[in-house]
């Protein structure tokens, strides 16, 4: 029997949790804000790391050229103008939801690449969006965003880059050069008709309860409205299966998560660093976590963290927890509602 060192068992217990070189290289692509933060007060700069964590996911995920990564971000930064031009109004608002939201699934139909930039853009676009609406001169909120924009791209692209070397083993000017090309996401692909059917059906069902979710957000005046439709995109996977196991899981982690973070929240001071690592914390969760109930359960416990480093009180995780139990319930139903119109359609077609 071989012994391990106690240092390699522990690294081997927390690599089945966490990817840790993931973990690295998401706080070098955030610190940067958190430590500008730190030093300014300025919670814009915050805003702008998060974009950076969805930049970074999809760079670790496709090797995306610079190029392609401004691309990603100049979507982002307009999509977000676009939430922010659109509520105003709730009958452009709606359908914007919807239709991003059909959109992420849509793209999928010419490539796995393509959705995960539409998924990556829709997330940030919509919740940066949600909380530029709530400042009280909305042009000047957004114009600040943008100018803290460097925070969210330039580290990440320091980041890709350094990850370009490190696979290369080399340091030279071609690595440079590819780096700076203009090339696809992925290779070409070989898309079946079953993959395209299997992405048009998912962009039908994540349209459906994403509209019928930003219309109860409209309707009823829901505070932090963006996590109710957010929970009912999320969980519309596409299949009846999956979808119930992803609406379990949020479940099971927001219950979990808040009433975690409620139990510390009595405990955390208001605190400007506090709120800084917490931010921090709630970036490295998203995607470097390998448990997703276990990833959730920590973004939703932190996120009363921040709220009390704020000091605005503990509310915030059971308004959090609602929305994620409403939300998936309006996503599973338009699950069903879809599976149910489509046999009804098939067995009239036959």
């Amino acid at each position: 029997m071989i012994h391990l060192p106690f240092w390699a068992r522990i690294e081997g217990a927390l690599q089945r949790v966490f990817d840790l070189s993931y973990c690295v290289r998401t706080a070098l692509a955030v610190l940067p804000a958190v430590a500008w933060y730190l030093y300014s007060g300025d919670l814009f700069v915050l805003k702008a790391a998060l974009i950076g964590v969805y930049l970074l996911i999809v760079s670790e995920s496709l090797r995306p050229s610079g190029l392609l990564l401004l691309m990603h971000a100049a979507v982002i930064g307009i999509s977000i103008g676009l939430f922010c031009l659109s509520f105003a109004h709730a009958w452009v608002f709606v359908p914007l939801c919807a239709g991003y939201a059909a959109m992420t699934h849509g793209l999928a139909r010419w490539g796995e690449g393509w959705r995960s930039i539409s998924v990556f853009s829709f997330i940030p676009a919509l919740y940066l969006g949600c909380e530029l609406n709530a400042a009280s001169n909305l042009p000047l909120a957004y114009l600040h965003l943008l100018r803290c924009y460097p925070f969210a791209v330039i580290p990440v692209m320091r980041v890709s880059l350094g990850n370009l070397f490190y696979e290369r083993r080399v340091r030279s000017v071609e690595v440079l050069r590819d780096y700076c090309r203009w090339r696809y996401l992925l290779p070409r692909q070989k898309v079946t008709p079953e993959f395209k059917r299997l992405a048009i059906d998912g962009a039908a069902t994540r349209a459906l309860a994403v509209l019928c979710a930003a219309v109860v957000v409209e309707q009823f005046h829901l505070d932090a409205g963006e996590w109710l439709i957010w929970s009912a995109a999320s969980v519309s996977t596409g299949a009846l299966a999956s979808t119930g196991a992803k609406h379990r899981d949020r479940l099971w982690g927001a219950f979990v998560g808040v009433s975690l973070g409620v139990a510390i929240a009595g405990w955390v001071p208001a605190s400007a660093a506090l709120y800084g690592f917490a931010v921090l914390g709630v970036s490295v969760s998203i995607a470097t976590l390998r448990n997703y109930r276990l990833a959730f359960a920590l973004r939703c416990c932190l996120c009363v963290v921040c709220a009390a480093a704020l000091g605005q009180g503990s509310g915030i995780g059971w308004l959090r927890l609602s929305n994620v139990v409403l939300g998936g319930l309006i996503g599973v139903g338009a699950m069903y509602m879809h599976h149910l119109l489509m046999r009804r359609w098939l067995t009239h077609s036959e």
